[in-house]
């Protein structure tokens, strides 16, 4: 029986051992990033950020997708101002995003230059203080602004917005 004329090339094979050895290391990290959340949720995006006098807690994703649904959560700790709570976030923020829809609906808003003020009527309609935008953000990049309550103390938002 003839035999085969093989030449080996043993520098090349340990040379894409390298590749395929680095190859997996760069899909294990790209795995272990996702799980811990820096390419969406998990407990490296998960923030919950407070107002210096405690009047707003803000709960968001750090890194959130490009027309991804995602969600702010606001809770309200300051006294309501004559009956309502009044909100206000920065246009540098908004103007990044789309809100879907506000849970409970605002009883009505007013649009400056630099600010959107929404107001809340404190009982029933807002549940322990409790306010969630449904958002998509419009644009990559980071996403910074801020959210006070009645001319409170701010609640700085960072977030990264992945394509």
């Amino acid at each position: 029986m003839p035999q085969l004329d093989l030449e080996r090339n043993d520098g090349f094979q340990k040379a894409e051992w390298r590749v395929q050895r680095f190859g997996w290391i760069v899909w294990g990290l790209i795995v272990l990033a996702a799980l811990a959340g820096l390419l969406g949720s998990g407990w490296l995006s998960d923030r919950n950020a407070t107002a210096p006098d405690g009047s707003l807690a803000v709960k968001y994703d750090r890194f959130v997708h490009y027309h991804h649904p995602v969600q702010i959560e606001l809770s309200l700790h300051a006294a309501p101002k004559d009956g309502e709570w009044q909100v206000t976030m920065d246009r540098s923020l908004l103007d990044r995003l789309q809100i879907l829809r506000i849970e409970p609906e605002p009883e009505h808003r007013v649009i400056a230059d630099n600010a959107v003020t929404y107001s809340f009527l404190a009982g029933d309609n807002v549940a322990l203080g409790k306010v969630v935008f449904h958002v998509e953000y419009e644009r990559y990049g980071g996403a910074q602004g801020s959210v006070f309550v009645a001319e409170r103390s701010p609640v700085s938002v960072n977030q990264f917005v992945y394509p």
